[in-house]
């Protein structure tokens, strides 16, 4: 796990320059709870670098679907808990990986479940994912109307993603 954190802190420029080649790094509680999602990503596009252990150098992390799978898989266990906790951000996370396959089975269902469960709470990403169902209509019945109002729900609480979709939908009509 030390050279996944440290792999997490090079990709993400995170650390604070000490006397000569020092490093401290300082891994915010925000990055350190996503850690085995974003190590599976990493590994699922090939992306950061890790140190070589008992060594000074830095080598390319390789893309490798297997420990992709076991990151995502890690992730999903991760995320479940703190979904079943009621946290929001959490439950979108995981309804984004329900929908996507990710470390779990593809399951829409289980998406818009948690989808909803975020949205209840007024998460902006979780409006998004459970607009981009109704849009899609994956898990539910397609309901362009129902997914607009998510998208804008959540474009107007600074989503800066819908944001972007939302202007792409206004201006392909």
């Amino acid at each position: 796990m030390v050279e996944a954190i440290q792999a997490l802190l090079n990709v993400n420029g995170i650390g604070i320059k000490l006397h000569g080649d020092q490093t401290a790094f300082v891994l915010p509680a925000s990055l350190l709870r996503h850690a085995p999602y974003l190590l599976g990503k990493m590994y699922a596009n090939g992306q950061g670098h890790i140190k070589r252990p008992g060594t000074e150098q830095w080598i390319r992390m390789e893309k490798d679907e297997k420990k992709a799978v076991i990151w995502y898989a890690k992730a999903a266990e991760q995320y479940t808990k703190a979904a079943e906790q009621g946290n929001a951000k959490t439950q979108s996370r995981l309804a984004h990986m329900y929908r996507d396959g990710k470390g779990v089975e593809q399951d829409y269902a289980q998406a818009v479940k948690w989808f909803n469960k975020s949205v209840e709470q007024g998460d902006a990403l979780g409006q998004a994912g459970l607009g981009y169902m109704y849009l899609a209509g994956k898990g539910v019945k397609k309901d362009f109307g129902k997914g607009l109002e998510l998208y804008i729900k959540s474009a107007e609480q600074g989503f800066a993603q819908t944001q972007y979709q939302l202007g792409g939908i206004y201006f392909h009509g």
